[in-house]
């Protein structure tokens, strides 16, 4: 049963244009920031060689971080994959094994994941034979062996559990955007509570990308270590892998645990009252209202500020919409208590800084916010069930639109 999932969802992914449009940008950015040096992909690794240890471990920890949300989009299409095609009824009624339909599914998600995230190492080996000689070390094998076991294969492994177990529980993708953003806000708060160089052991392991940790463990390198200097596999970055990959157990642990293949609505007694026959009663005639349908502007009006008033307060009572909302002013209060940002290396603490910091551009761990906010709510009126009834009205095109908006 494991296995026909697992090979059900490689090849489902390889027929997407998701895959290749995420491995595009793994190699991409990582060739990219190969060949120009002022791209910098987290820490600042121009004074080193295009392929030293450091960089490649530096850049893949950067990667899996920026490609947060290709993870998130994936293993949410895994975990939603029968209930939004509608065909979950139909497979929930065979005789299935749940550990094999679970495991399987999230197997083969994290093996998409990872095979794509791959494509940085290649565009790291491309990069570094098209540049120039004196950017250019020697070649050692242990840094992209360390990079995949360190960095790629555990961040997909626990960012997919998170998405994948939001998902699964809840059958809505809304919680697996909101759970990776929870993510990201852990790394950021991780870097609030280390505004020093001498960061405990045991703060280091509520980092759950691990770049903080490597980057505390190499704060005294010099770049001639960075250049050449192997990480060893044991110590705290090994402690912090672990860790993590614990988590990540335990909430797939807790998936199987509390997965079942019922698909309940939560309206049963509502729909038992709606089945109990109400009673007859001669109905008396009554007079048939004229109505006189107008199509001006004041009824596109009413129509707008209508509809405005229902989406809105459809978002002021989501549950989603109050996550989201606390999970800001959690970043905002942090930010505006130590007066730093949580970037790594920044140790500045200014009322100053904190202003700019606080207004701003937003910053890419905000995009899954908007994912999450914007796309659920632009299109559930597309959807297959309304779609007929939607079309029908006799509502403006620029009417939902704009509202939206």
């Amino acid at each position: 049963m494991f296995t026909a999932f697992l090979r059900f969802e490689l090849a489902t992914w390889r027929k997407q244009p998701l895959t290749y449009i995420f491995l595009a940008v793994t190699f991409g950015i990582t060739f990219l920031a190969m060949l120009w040096p002022n791209l910098q992909m987290g820490q600042d690794l121009r004074n080193l060689n295009v392929n030293a240890p450091f960089a490649i471990l530096s850049r893949a920890g950067a990667m899996t971080m920026l490609c947060l949300l290709f993870i998130t989009a994936i293993m949410a299409s895994t975990a939603t994959r029968d209930s939004g095609s509608g065909y979950a009824q139909v497979l929930y009624a065979a005789p299935l094994e749940k550990g094999g339909y679970l495991w399987g599914r999230f197997t083969g998600g994290v093996l998409v994941a990872v095979l794509a995230l791959l494509g940085m190492l290649l565009a790291i080996v491309l990069g570094t034979l098209l540049n120039e000689p004196a950017r250019v070390g020697a070649f050692q094998l242990a840094p992209y062996l360390q990079a995949v076991s360190l960095f790629i294969v555990p961040n997909v492994v626990l960012a997919g559990a998170i998405v994948y177990c939001l998902t699964v529980l809840t059958r809505n993708t809304v919680y697996a955007f909101i759970g990776a953003l929870g993510l990201m806000m852990g790394f950021v708060l991780v870097g609030l509570l280390t505004p020093n160089l001498d960061t405990p052991a045991s703060v280091l392991l509520l980092d759950p990308f691990g770049l903080r940790t490597l980057h505390s463990l190499t704060k005294y390198w010099t770049v001639s270590e960075k250049n050449t200097a192997v990480l060893d596999f044991a110590g705290p970055l090994l402690t912090n892998r672990l860790v993590w990959l614990g988590i990540a157990g335990a909430l797939m642990g807790l998936t199987h645990g509390v997965f079942s293949f019922t698909t309940s609505t939560g309206k049963a007694k509502k729909q038992r009252l709606a089945d109990a026959p109400a009673p007859v009663r001669a109905a008396a005639p009554t007079p048939r209202p004229q109505v006189q349908p107008r199509h001006d502007r004041g009824a596109a009006l009413v129509q707008l500020t209508q509809q405005a008033r229902l989406d809105l307060f459809g978002i002021l009572k989501s549950v989603p919409f109050w996550i989201l909302l606390g999970l800001g002013l959690l970043n905002l209060l942090s930010v505006a208590a130590t007066g730093r940002s949580g970037k790594v290396g920044t140790s500045t603490r200014s009322p100053i800084p904190c202003s700019t910091i606080l207004m701003g551009p937003t910053p890419p761990s905000c995009w899954p916010c908007w994912c999450t906010t914007a796309g659920p709510w632009c299109g559930k009126n597309r959807t297959p069930a309304s779609t007929v009834s939607w079309t029908l009205r006799p509502v403006r095109r620029g009417c939902l639109t704009r509202l939206k908006c």
